[in-house]
């Protein structure tokens, strides 16, 4: 019996430790099966907090660049219009505010606030200086001193002025994209930098609210610096994981992974109590919380992937669709074109169209009208266009067009078809809103269909500028001749500066000569440019393309400098004067400090404004009138007067000679021609002359060459003659031998 019972007792013991065994083995499984289950609940929720976080930073860069493209695109500088534009987007886009800091350091921002960077506030902007769009860490607001992070981007305009975009992001408007919203809200989320700076803490109250989550830790516990050095290196070395630290009587564990994002971590938190909580409910208990967590991370996930579809969606119609004209962007095109051509061995021309003088649309009409009109260029595109053809707008008013064709004949004619079909559809005849639009097309013939699509754009475009079309053309080739024509051109621009600085420029002066008191009475200063030792360049080879860069301004201010050095010297030596005339160009009509910079210059060295007279082209002041009227009164009111140049050279206008505040008219060359041999011509001159007479004019024959030419022009009445009958253009010490006197 006793050993019966023994065998008894011995069994339920066995069967005790089996059960205790089983039981000890379970409560193990369990709690790290449950351990499994929320580490991996924590690694899935991590992942998608990572991904929403970079998701939110990418997609505020993205507004950031998209923003600085458009601002750099309508080239706008005018910081109250680009703050007007901004504070509607400001809205849109979840910014505490935004704005633009100029290339003098002046802020201005959508809340209407305006400051000035010292040099330690300006190096919050420096990425966005050197061209880089960015995300700064946490900030204290220029403003309110409140936590946020920075986005700055540069725009860089084509004259290269430089301005930097700004939105300041509060740091709360991340911490809903951290809470986490498992473990009955006991876990939380913190953004840090490697160094262990806190970026941004989630709004659970469990969160740290110290400034480093080293600090913290280490503060809580001193066995935490095992923690601490572990959590360090793995993060030095850019790794994902899980670590655990002491927090007073429990533990936390923590899975950090990196963000894409400057040097930031993200760290998920939550204390053991979690786990111990899991294990003491039932399977059943345990199955349900799995269910729920597998649908709190399916909800999350299909939530995920919600947002993800949306922000593609929305990247995708501001990558592939223009703003303007609702078709296909210029960066769609170039992934199209690219591809059709990569496949296609059909004969392709690439097209580059423009509308002549779109501006006048604009500002006549408004920006309203003008986005109509591209409209309906865009709209006519795609109803000429075949299946395997593309077009986009690349910006403003100019369109490039991807075509087939079988010859160049049918290709020219096609494109005229095209330009005449836009003309007719898009050009106005309503009410006080009439214009008519004319087109212009650059060609392009693609030989290498893997040659780069920038390349073969920019020859198109090359083809349509302007100084390369032949006049009254609507539609230019490129070729091999465009192509040397380009390269030199280059060449005489790169060779400009250092000409300029090395003096190369001589100035040389042509006598006038007075034919009513047969005198020599004035000169015109003309630029000569000798890049090497009597080897000179062309004023009419040069002077073109300086004009088409700009650099036209800086030689006239030269020119303008040089004269009034000479005019000075001469005066000090006791020489009598007349009036030295020099040239200025087009361009300066469009400065606002024409007249300053001018006179700046004349009253530097003393010169009596009598003594200086400014030329400009009939062509400058027709295609500039109202500009032109209001600057040249100002220079004579200064006692400086107005020569109206190459009168006769092209397209005259009367109405010019009426409006124009002009005191002398210089005929062109171009009026002396068949003047011996045709009574028209004589008359129309005699004409001219006796018109500029009665309102006024001193006239001024330009290019006599001939006895016969003198003869016949002294016989009309006229003021003066210049050219190489009297003199030809001389350097100054010999003007001064041959007509100036001493008083």
């Amino acid at each position: 019996m006793r050993e019966k019972s023994s065998k008894i007792y011995m069994n339920v013991i066995a069967a005790l430790i089996i059960i205790i065994f089983f039981a000890a083995f379970f409560t193990y499984q369990l709690h790290e099966n449950a351990q499994e289950s929320i580490f991996n609940t924590m690694t899935e929720i991590s992942h998608q907090s990572v991904k929403v976080v970079q998701k939110e930073v990418e997609k505020n860069q993205h507004v950031m660049a998209n923003i600085a493209a458009s601002l750099y695109a309508d080239n706008e500088k005018d910081p109250m219009q680009i703050i007007a534009q901004l504070r509607v987007l400001d809205d849109l886009n979840g910014f505490k505010r935004m704005g633009v800091i100029l290339d003098n350091h002046e802020g201005y921002a959508s809340d209407d606030s305006q400051f000035l960077l010292n040099d330690e506030q300006l190096q919050r902007f420096e990425k966005a200086q050197h061209g880089i769009i960015s995300i700064s860490d946490n900030l204290l607001d220029l403003v309110d001193q409140q936590p946020v992070t920075l986005y700055t981007a540069p725009i860089e305009y084509k004259d290269g002025t430089q301005y930097v975009l700004f939105g300041t992001y509060a740091a709360q408007t991340y911490q809903p994209l951290l809470s986490v919203t498992t473990f009955d809200g006991q876990g939380f989320s913190v953004i840090m930098k490697q160094d262990g700076s806190q970026i941004i803490g989630s709004a659970n109250q469990e969160g740290t609210c110290e400034q480093n989550f080293y600090d913290e830790i280490l503060s809580l516990s001193k066995d935490n610096q095992s923690t601490v050095d572990e959590l360090k290196q793995a993060i030095s070395a850019g790794q994902s994981g899980f670590t655990s630290y002491a927090c007073k009587k429990d533990i936390r564990y923590i899975y950090y992974e990196p963000l894409a994002v400057n040097d930031w971590y993200l760290l998920s938190i939550i204390p053991n109590v979690v786990i111990t909580k899991s294990i003491g409910k039932t399977v059943t208990l345990a199955y349900s919380m799995l269910a729920l967590c597998l649908i709190v991370l399916a909800y999350s996930l299909l939530r995920v992937i919600f947002i993800d579809r949306r922000h593609r969606r929305m990247l995708e119609r501001i990558a592939w669709v223009d703003t303007v004209t609702d078709f296909d962007s210029f960066e769609k095109f170039k992934m199209d074109a690219s591809k059709k051509l990569d496949n296609d061995p059909s004969l392709y021309a690439m097209i580059a169209l423009n509308i002549n003088k779109f501006q006048y649309i604009n500002d006549l009409f408004g920006y309203e009208e003008g986005n109509r009109v591209l409209k309906k260029v865009a709209q006519c595109l795609v109803q000429r266009l075949g299946r395997n053809e593309y077009f986009a707008r690349i910006q403003a008013d100019h369109f490039i067009v991807l075509l087939t064709y079988s010859d160049t004949a049918q290709l020219s004619l096609r494109i005229l078809d095209i330009m005449n079909s836009i003309q007719d559809v898009v050009s106005s005849t309503e009410g006080e809103m009439q214009y008519q639009i004319q087109m212009n097309a650059g060609v392009y013939l693609i030989t290498d269909h893997h040659e780069q699509i920038n390349t073969m754009i920019d020859c198109a475009a090359l083809a349509l500028r302007k100084d390369f079309q032949k006049k009254y053309e609507a539609c230019a080739f490129y070729d091999d001749a465009l192509r040397e024509q380009i390269f030199k051109n280059k060449e005489i621009e790169d060779m400009f500066l250092p000409a300029l600085k090395n003096q190369q420029f001589s100035v040389v002066y042509q006598p006038k000569y007075n034919v009513q008191t047969q005198r020599y009475e004035g000169s015109e200063a003309l630029v000569r440019w000798y890049y090497k030792e009597d080897c000179m360049i062309s004023p009419a080879y040069f002077v073109p393309i300086l004009e088409r860069n700009g650099s036209i301004i800086e030689l006239d201010e030269y020119v303008l400098t040089q004269v009034c050095i000479q005019l000075r010297s001469w005066l000090d030596a006791g020489y009598e004067l007349t009036p030295v005339s020099v040239n200025a160009s087009q361009l300066h009509l469009y400065r606002v400090d024409f007249f300053t910079s001018y006179m700046e210059i004349i009253d530097r060295y003393q010169i009596p404004h009598e003594l200086i007279e400014i030329e400009m082209t009939e062509t400058a002041l027709y295609e500039n009138e109202a500009k032109a009227s209001e600057i040249l009164n100002q220079f004579r009111h200064v006692g400086i007067k107005i020569l109206l140049d190459d009168f006769g050279s092209g397209y005259s206008s009367i109405t010019l000679l009426r409006n124009m505040p002009i005191d002398e008219l210089k005929i062109d060359k171009k009026m002396l021609n068949d003047l011996l041999v045709s009574d028209k011509a004589r008359q129309i001159l005699a004409g001219v002359i006796v018109l500029a007479k009665t309102i006024e004019l001193k006239v001024t024959v330009e290019g006599v060459e001939a006895y016969d030419e003198y003869e016949a022009v002294s016989l009309m009445g006229i003021d003066k003659i210049q050219g190489f009958y009297c003199a030809r253009p001389m350097k100054a010490d010999e003007y001064e031998k041959r007509y100036l006197i001493k008083v």
